[in-house]
């Protein structure tokens, strides 16, 4: 008899526990589809390292591959795009268009999938800052991208994030951020369809 009721309360156990998770699961998918912002085409919260609600705003991105800082440390803007067919892409930032932060930003490129890997390309390039050795700015201080999967022509190469053959997601990161990024004004440009890049190599 004892040992039926050990048995009942264990199975017990796993089914509470496996209720628990998934449920737990459910919330922080939920609250990272629906909650945070949306302003050009990119995503971002404000609130992922904060305890309002506690643990959820946290969890949501740590399921989603994304670490949860104070807005003040940093703050991610998620974008997509899918490079099948020779799609490209290009991002482009006018000379006052930079992430305001106090240390640096990012663009990193990654596949749209779960564990969301960096992307395997030719040059061994996974990610454009304002660090990139080589990237060339425009004579007005702006800067283009080129975001797609087939190398561009020689005199874009220094600015390529090279895409997969497929969807993907990007991060661009912006670390000790500006009062125009936590208060939710500032957004970056939105990326473009770059018709005239298509298919180049």
């Amino acid at each position: 008899m004892k040992s039926i009721n050990l048995i009942s309360i264990l199975f017990g156990l796993v089914i509470g526990g496996f209720s628990g998770w998934f449920g737990a699961s459910t919330l922080a998918s939920l609250h990272f589809l629906n909650g945070g912002e949306s302003k050009n085409g990119w995503s971002y919260y404000l609130t992922l390292g904060s305890n309002e609600p506690p643990s959820l705003a946290a969890a949501s991105g740590a399921k989603h591959g994304m670490f949860a800082h104070l807005a003040e440390e940093a703050v991610y803007f998620m974008g997509s795009g899918d490079s099948r067919s020779g799609q490209a892409y290009k991002l482009h930032f006018e000379a006052d268009e930079f992430p305001p932060v106090g240390a640096f930003w990012s663009l990193t490129m990654y596949y749209d999938e779960l564990p969301y890997n960096l992307v395997e390309n030719s040059i061994n390039r996974y990610v454009i800052s304002d660090r990139t050795p080589g990237v060339r700015f425009n004579d007005d201080g702006s800067l283009d991208i080129y975001i797609q999967h087939a190398q561009p022509d020689t005199t874009l190469k220094n600015n390529w994030l090279p895409a997969p053959d497929g969807p993907f997601r990007m991060l661009l990161r912006a670390y000790i951020t500006g009062d125009s990024i936590r208060d939710g004004s500032y957004a970056p440009p939105p990326v473009q369809f770059n018709l005239a890049h298509e298919g180049s190599r």
